[in-house]
């Protein structure tokens, strides 16, 4: 479902000159805090691991692993592609591609 997603993804890209297809910081902080959210109601969250960098020295715990299930991922993905890619930022191909 997800590599579904991705081809769709690539062939709206296509279809509409667009080079880049990336996340707004805006979206992704959104994404990052709602990840967060989450985690933070699960025991995940009182245990050092490698999903929040607790393997890396230094490195700030922080978690960007979605836990709210496949299901859910699948909604938040598919509702950003309904609404034109909201929350990415679509960078149109170059004049020199479409010569």
């Amino acid at each position: 479902m997800a590599a579904e997603w991705v081809s769709k993804a690539v062939r709206y890209a296509t279809e509409h000159s667009i080079d880049v297809i990336e996340a707004t910081p805006e979206s992704e902080q959104a994404w990052l805090d709602e990840c967060k959210r989450i985690e933070e109601m699960t025991l995940f969250h009182k245990i050092d691991w490698w999903v929040s960098g607790a393997n890396i020295p230094g490195k700030v715990k922080a978690v960007s692993f979605y836990m709210g299930g496949f299901g859910e991922y699948i909604k938040h993905a598919q509702a950003s592609a309904s609404q034109g890619y909201k929350g990415y930022k679509l960078t149109p191909a170059k004049a020199a591609h479409a010569a």
